[in-house]
């Protein structure tokens, strides 16, 4: 790795290259760079400065969702990322000795560091530019970064995704993997039970365990007689299991709710002066307003932006599902996504949500009809019982929406990825790609999905 990072290495490959300046490297460029003996001195420093790379790295990643590292939320703003110098990988120290075992005398190397610089110049004469958002990113209100990804966090822990342990004692977080060794099946800071894998309802990995792990790929041996997984009720956050959580303040699984439960815990001491901070930062009124918010300055896009890939992959994990004038929606994990997921939104919580309304409706009816027709308090009740019916109308195309994608019963497969998937839901979510997609799914694309396939077995394929 650090032979391939040095100048000698880059210009080598970069001769056999259509452009000095801009090469497209090739696999084949690589796999004929000369080999050579590397004095052990100079194994060792390369060793060494690739070690503290990677550690330096780590602890900037270990805090950034959703890379494979991520443990906790970054707040420790001391913590940056590794500087590099365009001109030289390895450093002034270690690039001449790799070029001396190569056999280059001073002169030579000079000569290839000249070249260097001068590919790098046109390089970006030539329009290259740093890596998208990088700019932008610096521009960003730190304060709304931090808020962002705290609330990004509360999320998944309260799906189960994140586990909640780590943020509250950091010793328990596992140590990292080689970076030569194979990749833990889940993420560090991952919510999992006893085999490793995500945690499921009475599967929760205990304290014990995480504490006699010894690392994030390897499992502990446990003494006989401690446990290695504890109930839902010893957690200290209550989990939603079926992967829905709604935007509705008369449920005890309101996002708003739910979220603040965490924020309170982890963040006791400034949860209060978090959330109004938040909120200035956001632009918005209350934190209720930036969830239900689908635009600029809302979660949907801003979770669709921290789980983007530039203009390649767009993978948002927590799915927004919003009634037409956004009076009511509900939040689905992705990861929880089953056949069942959407008839369990249906009549766990969208029915009794119709149910409580029309009840209201009704008792103001009755109200209404004890004051008459005339006065100020029968035209505000008037006013209270159009409000009232207009909202159960929405509800009710709600529901319609929503049933008439469960109806369709496909069974979701994670392999085809989160832009097939939630496809099906066009109607509800707030997001253009799930139309577009949606459509050409109808029109025929994609056949190698499973997704696909059952379109057109159902013969809704055009």
């Amino acid at each position: 790795m650090g032979v391939l990072s040095s100048n000698v290495a880059s210009a080598v490959a970069r001769f056999r290259a259509e452009y000095f300046a801009r090469p497209k490297f090739q696999a084949s460029m690589i796999q004929e760079l000369p080999v050579t003996e590397m004095p052990a001195d100079v194994v060792g420093e390369i060793e060494a400065l690739i070690g503290t790379h990677i550690s330096s790295s780590r602890a900037l990643f270990r805090g950034q969702e959703p890379i494979q590292e991520f443990c906790i939320p970054k707040e420790d703003d001391s913590i940056e990322p590794p500087r590099w110098d365009l001109m030289s990988l390895l450093g002034p120290s270690v690039e001449p000795k790799v070029a001396k075992a190569y056999g280059l005398s001073d002169k030579q190397y000079c000569e290839l560091e000249r070249d260097i610089l001068d590919a790098l110049s046109v390089g970006k004469q030539g329009g290259e530019s740093d890596s998208e958002g990088g700019n932008q990113e610096e521009q960003v209100s730190q304060h709304w970064r931090r808020a962002e990804q705290r609330l990004s966090y509360c999320i998944g822990v309260v799906f189960g995704r994140w586990d909640v342990r780590f943020a509250l004692d950091s010793s328990l977080l596992p140590e990292c993997q080689g970076p030569f060794d194979r990749m833990p099946a889940c993420p560090p800071g991952s919510l999992v039970s006893s085999d490793g894998l995500p945690a499921s309802s009475g599967q929760i990995a205990s304290r014990e365990w995480l504490i006699a792990r010894p690392d994030a790929v390897c499992l502990p041996t446990l003494p006989q007689g401690v446990p290695g997984v504890v109930p839902d009720d010893c957690y200290p956050v209550r989990i939603s299991w079926d992967g829905i959580v709604v935007e509705d303040e008369d449920n005890l699984d309101d996002v708003v709710r739910r979220v603040r439960e965490v924020l309170e815990l982890v963040w006791s001491d400034d949860a209060n002066a978090f959330e109004q901070a938040a909120c200035g930062a956001f632009g918005v009124g209350s934190l209720r307003s930036y969830f239900r918010k689908p635009g600029k300055g809302g979660f949907w896009e801003d979770h669709i932006r921290r789980y983007s890939v530039k203009r390649s992959r767009k993978a948002p994990v927590y799915w927004l599902l919003q009634s037409s004038k956004k009076n009511y929606g509900m939040w689905l994990y992705y990861h929880r996504l089953d056949k069942d997921l959407l008839f369990k939104a249906l009549v766990n919580y969208v029915e009794p949500k119709i149910r409580l309304e029309s009840s209201r409706l009704e008792t103001l009816r009755g109200q209404k009809a004890a004051v008459g027709d005339s006065g100020k308090e029968s035209r505000r009740l008037a006013k209270d019982v159009e409000r009232q019916e207009d909202f159960i109308s929405e509800l009710q195309d709600f529901e319609d929406k929503l049933r008439r994608a469960a109806n369709l019963h496909l069974e979701p497969d994670l392999n085809d990825g989160v832009v097939l998937n939630i496809a099906p839901l066009h109607e509800l979510v707030p997001w253009k790609e799930a139309e577009a997609y949606w459509q050409e799914l109808l029109k025929g694309k994609y056949e190698w999905s499973s997704m696909g396939k059952q379109l057109r077995q159902k013969g809704l394929v055009k």
